[in-house]
């Protein structure tokens, strides 16, 4: 490992034996880091929790589909660590054992032991123990940030931008895709005379967790209060990526305020048999474990937070990118980089609990509550777009006459940076088709 730090060759992760005063053997993960203040790459070594649990098994089974014996396989990796002593262990022979292992690679979506035994140890801290991590700067980019408290006591944070005296819309960010606009797009606010007000769903920003709500609910709540706090008889709105399914939930309340919806690079339901199998490895992990329940999503929301406070905001760059060459493409704009560490502080501020409830959120089947929408939804999708492809939007367009789509060839997932003009003109446009 300090050949390769040196030298710059193999940067893979290693797991190590290591030995306490008591001769007790443990493991221990090792690995590279970065720093760039002191000019100087850093080797770290890690221990690993390797207390296993009935917890574990079970987690396994669910998220990934092990069998038993498959299960006992993991096991026995993270105490024995060699296949031959795990073929003694089982009665079974060495060729059974790896067998056994390329199966789980498949299903767990890892490539080596290595991989494995880290995902496997990180399982069982999980479960052991969660660890809380400071809070992140948050600060508002357009800074005409207030905060008002709803009936039920939350504090919910909003900010507004464009034309101080234009027509009012709502804007409702996503997962990660904060809400600051590119230059452009404010221009064009300006242009068409639109008030964009922005809000920080609850959990998100300067905003409060509403823990005991669905997350999905407790952001349509915000929403409603924001449009009763300002005294906004109807509005239009935006949603990015996941930002519409609170939306959607936000149009199904009673008295509802949203008159439309504009869905920018929208996430689709993923039905109860979903495997996400289109998706890369790490978002499909990810989702699988959100499914199994809160907890685990509150692990991986955890695990994906330090990554963004380690690598700002390169860990959002490479696994928004990861997929598409037109995504890659539009993060080399100047501007990119700016906006994603602006929606990864807004995502991070507080802690990893916005994560974990947002991909709560995205595991939970929500298509009755889609298909049933009361209001008209305009689609503005990325036609290279590798978590949503395009084709999920044709069918249930088809069933409604008051759902359009509008693709864009040039563009992926994140649409939104690059293509601002022509979502404050689809906003516009369903401002003056569907009047107030």
């Amino acid at each position: 490992m300090r050949e390769s730090a040196l030298r710059k060759g193999n940067r893979q992760h290693a797991i190590l034996r290591i030995y306490g005063s008591d001769d007790e053997q443990r493991l221990a993960e090792c690995f590279m880091l970065e720093a760039d203040s002191v000019g100087a790459t850093m080797l770290v070594v890690r221990e690993l929790n390797l207390s296993w649990s009935d917890n574990v098994s079970s987690l396994l089974a669910e998220a990934f589909d092990l069998t038993g014996a498959e299960i006992e396989v993991c096991r026995l990796l993270l105490s024995l660590r060699d296949t031959s002593r795990i073929a003694d262990a089982r009665n079974a022979s060495v060729l059974t054992v790896r067998t056994q292992l390329r199966a789980i690679f498949g299903k767990t979506d890892t490539a080596t032991q290595v991989d494995l035994m880290r995902l496997l140890s990180m399982l069982c801290a999980r479960v052991q123990a969660g660890n809380r991590s400071p809070s992140v700067e948050w600060e508002d980019p357009y800074g005409h940030e207030q905060v008002f408290t709803d009936s039920n006591g939350l504090e919910i944070a909003y900010s507004w931008t464009g034309d101080p005296k234009g027509r009012a819309a709502l804007f409702v960010h996503g997962l990660a895709t904060g809400y600051a606009l590119p230059a452009d797009g404010l221009d064009e606010l300006m242009q068409r005379g639109i008030k964009l007000y922005v809000i920080s769903r609850p959990g998100f920003g300067n905003s409060a967790s509403a823990s005991l709500v669905e997350p999905a609910q407790s952001a349509a709540q915000a929403i409603e209060a924001l449009a009763r706090h300002l005294d906004i008889e109807a509005w239009h709105t935006i949603g990015v990526a996941s930002g519409i399914i609170p939306l959607v939930h936000a149009a199904q309340l009673p008295d509802t305020r949203i008159t439309s919806i504009l869905g920018v690079a929208s996430f689709l339901p993923f039905g109860k048999r979903e495997t996400f199998a289109h998706l890369s490895a790490q978002r499909r992990v990810a989702l699988r474990l959100a499914k199994v329940s809160p907890v685990f999503a509150d692990w991986v929301g955890q695990v994906a937070y330090r990554m963004m406070k380690r690598r700002d905001p390169d860990f959002l760059i490479d696994t928004l990118a990861l997929d598409s060459a037109v995504d890659r493409e539009a993060t080399r704009s100047p501007e990119s980089p700016a906006m994603l560490r602006s929606g990864q502080r807004l995502l991070i501020h507080r802690d990893h609990r916005a994560f974990a409830s947002d991909l709560r959120m995205l595991a939970t089947d929500w298509s009755k509550t889609l298909e049933t929408c009361p209001r008209p939804i305009h689609f503005l999708h990325g036609e290279h777009d590798p978590l949503n492809p395009v084709s999920r939007f044709h069918s249930l367009v088809e069933n409604r006459a008051d759902f359009t789509l509008e693709s864009i060839p040039e563009a992926g997932e994140l649409v939104y940076y690059g293509h601002s003009r022509r979502i404050v003109a689809a906003l516009d446009r369903a401002m003056s088709e569907n009047p107030l």
